[in-house]
């Protein structure tokens, strides 16, 4: 072993250390909040098929019950008669079909 050899030894050696010290500068994170899974919670939907597993789930978007004519009729008729204490049942009736035909709670007028 020649006292070059010793040298570079002593230098790697050296080197290795100042990495070494450089390393240990690490810093911890803290842990991230672990929250429960509520993925596969067994009481939440008891069902058989899928209509009523949907309908047990509620999809979120649940749709307004379409109003049907008879409906919307028992719901104007008496403000219609109110408005005009004239007109015959008949009349009032047309009255209301007419008003149906352009209403938003007419099916066929939500789409358009």
């Amino acid at each position: 072993v020649t006292q070059a050899e010793i040298a570079r030894r002593q230098a790697l050696m050296a080197a290795a250390k100042a990495t070494a010290k450089k390393g240990a500068k690490t810093e911890t994170v803290a842990a991230p909040k672990i929250e429960e899974n509520t993925n596969r919670q067994a009481a939440d939907v008891d069902a058989s098929g899928i209509d009523s597993a949907l309908g047990q789930l509620g999809t979120g978007s649940e749709e307004k019950k379409k109003m049907t004519y008879k409906d919307y009729e028992a719901k104007v008729l008496p403000e219609i008669q109110a408005e005009n204490p004239g007109l015959k049942m008949s009349q009032a009736k047309d009255k209301a079909f007419k008003m149906w035909e352009r209403a938003p709670e007419n099916p066929k007028n939500q789409d358009k």
